[in-house]
């Protein structure tokens, strides 16, 4: 999977997701918050350390 690359960017800028998009990139996108993987410029899977567990979800289903 290759890096997400804009073509022209600046040093040190965070490209956008749309700009990711449009360019139908493919690999990781980190920040702070966590990790989006991309696809041909497809979201195909997220994580983050501050998401809440399954043992949490299971336990606070609405209802």
């Amino acid at each position: 999977m290759s890096m997400p690359r804009r073509a022209g960017g600046r040093a040190g800028h965070t490209p956008s997701l749309t700009g990711l998009a449009a360019e139908r990139a493919s690999g990781a996108l980190l920040c702070d918050a966590g990790t989006v993987y991309l696809r041909d410029g497809q979201v195909v899977h997220a994580e983050s350390p501050v998401a809440p567990g399954i043992e949490v979800l299971l336990t606070t289903g609405g209802g």
